[in-house]
């Protein structure tokens, strides 16, 4: 960090919550005894420099030192910076000393990441500063800019050396006037806040800054400034009709647990760089909008009340928030794809379950590596083995241990390549998929101390509709030999490989209920599946769709009432008497 601070000239301070003025030097700098402008050193762990934040001849400065250099040289190019924010550049530069709290002068060559302590005196020419390393420090704050009434706003709050309940928040309704001035009123000093219709119309700022330790001054906050106007939406978002089949959690001690599958459209997908929504046309522009879609979801996911919840297309943004925020009480993993910025996110209830280990397995990186796809490797046509090549497919395993009873839960997520002539690999995907469960399956069941065997649940989006191979290899353990998808899609290659497996699963859908999962206006099908292993559950309740009137009041998904371009697929399973 520190790296880049340097190229950032007075910029940088904002990364640490600092505006370059005088105010914002002393609080991160002045203890309670100040003999002049203090000075302030951040060290950082796993960074290559030392900073330092000093006030000289009326000039805020910061000076990234390589940690490992002796500190003499440090010295020497502070006494020139000062010396030149004296205006007197032509001159000889200012001598500096650097001396502990007692007076006694550093050691010679000591490292820069050794030298500075709390109560160190830096003096340049005949002024002395008094050092404080690492004070409590705001780096920023996140939310979504995209407000309306009555939805829930819980930011992100980065910060260095104090925890959470070490800070403080100010929230500000900012009012425009007739004239064009603004006024700006306190309406809460927690750090979550909800909208009313009060802030209709009213931009929202949020200042935070941190309890200082004693002996140093109070910190001047960080803000968000204020980006959006308050809005009153009265459309009625779309998956509140569903949300009332699953009004209530199960308790943590239930034989019954809910399980979620949602493609949830990653950001690069819904508008390219330039902002354009050339994939979705038809939307309007703001259903596309990051920010309008994370409110969306921030408030659909916590309403499915989900014991498990499997997540496809999420940045590493996107998990933290809004899906993190919106569900306290759960905890997860992201399991990103090779070279994308997206992937798997599983999340799951942590009063119902003990987080177990989590593991993920490359599909192309198993073909061609682990022993127990080799005789199926053996078996793909070359060309096959060839695509596998270029595709970042992923699983993502989760091991859950149930609170009550101790029985473990095994928990797969992916998401198969989406070309519509790849039925030929995605069967080949799933197949790994099977082998690696199983084998997983195993090695659980070795060293656990339940008596039960291990259950697997499988859930994702595999972009193959119910009436093709995947499905069937995953819910029947074979594929018959006269089962079309065993030619590829260009009638080149067959795969003569049997396609056996030991596991077979259940399924949420296809039902009459979920004729569907993905809806945009030129391609509808069912691509997403909540699997559940058949010896370990039978399937107790299924979360409708909602009809097809509804989806196309926008013409299709995504749209103002619908986050996403697919719909979750939702199912209650119960644990068969073993």
């Amino acid at each position: 960090m520190a790296g880049n601070l340097a190229r950032l000239g007075h910029r940088g301070f904002r990364l640490f919550g600092l505006p370059p003025t005088t105010s914002s030097l002393r609080w991160m700098c002045s203890p309670a005894t100040v003999r002049s402008e203090p000075v302030t050193v951040r060290i950082t762990e796993g960074s290559l420099y030392v900073s330092i934040f000093l006030r000289s001849g009326g000039t805020s400065r910061m000076i990234n030192r390589v940690r490992t250099d002796p500190f003499e040289g440090t010295l020497e190019r502070i006494g020139l910076l000062s010396t030149v924010a004296t205006g007197n550049s032509g001159g000889d530069a200012l001598p500096v000393e650097l001396h502990d709290k007692n007076g006694e002068p550093k050691q010679p060559g000591t490292l820069n990441v050794h030298a500075f302590d709390n109560g160190d005196v830096l003096k340049i020419g005949d002024v002395e500063h008094v050092v404080t390393v690492n004070p409590p420090c705001v780096l920023g704050i996140s939310f979504a800019s995209y407000l309306t009434v009555g939805v829930h706003v819980n930011p992100v709050i980065h910060s260095e050396q104090c925890e959470p309940d070490q800070l403080c928040y100010e929230w500000r309704r900012v009012i425009t006037n007739d004239d064009g001035t603004t006024r700006e009123e306190v309406i809460c000093t927690e750090r979550d806040y909800t909208p009313t219709e009060e802030d209709i119309g009213c931009r929202l700022s949020l200042s935070v800054w941190p309890i200082m330790p004693e002996g140093l001054p109070d910190a001047p906050p960080v803000t968000i400034s204020p980006l959006t106007i308050v809005e009153k939406d009265t459309r009625q978002l779309g998956y509140v009709e569903r949300a009332k089949h699953t009004a209530e959690a199960y308790p943590v001690d239930s034989d019954k647990l809910r399980v979620l599958s949602y493609n949830i459209l990653g950001e690069m997908y819904a508008v390219d760089p330039t902002g354009k929504n050339d994939n979705y046309p038809y939307c309007e522009v703001k259903g596309v909008q990051t920010n309008y879609r994370d409110m969306i979801l921030g408030r659909e996911l916590p309403a499915y009340n989900a014991d498990i919840l499997c997540l496809q297309e999420v940045e590493e943004r996107r998990f933290h928030q809004p899906v993190l925020t919106s569900l306290p009480g759960y905890d997860g993993r992201t399991a990103l794809k090779k070279e994308l910025r997206e992937g798997m996110s599983t999340l799951w209830r942590t009063d119902r379950f003990t987080h177990m280990e989590s593991k993920s397995f490359i599909i192309k990186e198993e073909l061609f590596e682990n022993p127990i796809c080799a005789n199926f490797f053996q078996h793909l046509p070359f060309r096959i083995r060839n695509a596998f090549k270029s595709r970042n497919t992923t699983l993502q395993l989760i091991h859950l241990q149930q609170k009550s009873d101790g029985r473990d839960i095994i928990v797969g997520n992916t998401h198969l390549y989406y070309h519509p002539v790849a039925s030929d690999q995605r069967l080949a995907m799933s197949f790994v998929i099977m082998k690696l469960m199983a084998d997983y399956k195993q090695s659980v069941a070795k060293w656990t101390k339940c008596p039960l065997p291990p259950a697997l649940l499988l859930c994702g989006d595999f972009n193959g509709n119910h009436e093709r191979a995947v499905h069937d290899i995953i819910t029947t353990g074979r594929l018959s030999q006269s089962h079309p998808n065993r030619i590829s899609d260009d009638n080149r290659d067959v795969i003569e490989h049997s396609c056996e497996h030991e596991l077979k699963f259940g399924s949420v859908a296809p039902h009459e209920s979920v004729p569907w999962s993905n809806f945009t206006e030129s391609f509808v099908s069912l691509l997403d599946f909540v699997y559940f292993e058949d010896c370990a559950f039978e399937l107790e309740k299924v979360v409708p769709m909602p009809s097809e009137e509804t989806v196309k009041e926008y013409t299709a998904l995504p749209s103002v009432r619908f986050c996403s371009d697919h719909l979750p697929v939702i199912g209650d399973m119960k644990f068969k008497s073993m």
